[in-house]
């Protein structure tokens, strides 16, 4: 159960990161 829900934090902190990491490229290729 905890390893499974540790799996799922990895995804979601791993989206969440992308997800920034895209935007801040697409803002500073709006600038």
């Amino acid at each position: 159960m905890s390893q499974t829900s540790t799996l799922k934090g990895q995804c979601i902190a791993e989206f969440l990161g992308t997800g920034l990491l895209i935007s801040s490229v697409w803002v500073a290729l709006q600038h």
